[in-house]
């Protein structure tokens, strides 16, 4: 914490302001299902755009997507599937298939 507090300080925030971050309670926002699984297939975008697939971005990836509440299953189709044909067969009947799945 008060390694995070010079931090802060170093951005011009005070430590009233930067303390209270931890004192107040954060709203949650809830994320439907469907738009977790588009963020997800967004970051894949993201890290394929460069043509290079990195075990570090893979491993974030379904990190990330297991975190979201998502199917380690379907975010393994999904991965192999962009990794295979690319994007141009990614339909979002293919991605219900994939994810809606895991909800039966």
């Amino acid at each position: 914490i008060d390694f995070l507090s010079l931090i802060a300080e170093d951005f011009g925030i005070d430590k009233t302001t930067y303390y209270k971050l931890y004192t107040d309670e954060i709203e949650k926002v809830q994320v439907n299902f469907t738009d977790r699984i588009i963020q997800l297939y967004r970051l894949i975008l993201v890290m394929q755009c460069d043509g290079n697939w990195h075990e570090k971005e893979v491993n974030k990836i379904n990190e990330i997507g297991l975190l979201m509440g998502l199917d380690p299953n379907g975010i393994a189709i999904l991965l192999a599937k962009v990794k295979a044909d690319g994007t141009k067969d990614i339909t979002p009947e293919f991605m219900i298939k994939t994810f809606f799945n895991q909800l039966n």
